[in-house]
């Protein structure tokens, strides 16, 4: 559709309007090393594999302050894009992060631009069942590896960056049929082995 502000090509790359603002996915790891380069670069970082929590956030592996409404499995901050560019246009993405296992839903990172501001929105969510909704442009799913990921990346102006998350894998959780036949099956071994010993 002519003059649609976002137009999604093959390579993944997402271009918005005609003011040099690009974001690219995390399947174009290859080309993080670029971004940047002209621009000042802020590598923003969300580690989420402490067992009980909390979540940490750095941005430049500087600790950021957390909003009031963070707890110890979501996360809410904010923080100022480098030279306090302001967002061309107003956006929010979102990106999953699965379990190895079960491939289930396991975290969720939600960030808003507003146009004309250079303040970034952060949300991270690891509450299950996730109660985060995803932004209006979903950039899909990794699957955790215990390891920091590049989420995707923004670039506009003089400002650019990266974020990345990681997330220890959470363990399966048994499904209500699985635990009935695994309960059902220690009950006939128990009554098999009080009949033989009557027998005896």
């Amino acid at each position: 559709m002519p003059g649609n502000p976002l137009k999604i090509q093959q390579s993944h790359l997402f271009r918005l309007t005609q003011r040099r603002y690009i974001l690219i996915p995390a399947l174009l790891g290859s080309m993080f090393g670029v971004v940047g380069h002209s621009q000042a670069y802020q590598d923003i970082r969300i580690d989420d594999r402490a067992p009980a929590g909390p979540i940490v956030a750095t941005v430049n592996n500087v600790a950021v302050p957390l909003l009031g409404d963070s707890t110890n499995d979501f996360i809410h901050f904010v923080y100022q894009a480098e030279n306090n560019t302001p967002s061309p246009l107003s956006l929010s993405l979102s990106k999953d992060l699965l379990d190895p296992l079960t491939f289930a839903l396991s975290d969720r990172l939600l960030v808003t631009l507003t146009l004309g501001s250079s303040s970034v929105d952060v949300r991270f969510d690891s509450r299950l069942p996730v109660l985060l909704g995803k932004g209006q442009n979903d950039q899909g799913a990794v699957v955790e590896n215990g390891l920091f990921q590049p989420m995707f990346s923004y670039d506009w102006g003089t400002a650019a960056g990266t974020f990345f998350a990681a997330s220890e894998p959470h363990p399966p959780i048994p499904e209500p049929a699985t635990t009935w036949l695994m309960l059902s099956g220690l009950a006939g071994i128990a009554g098999i082995a009080s009949r033989r010993r009557g027998r005896a």
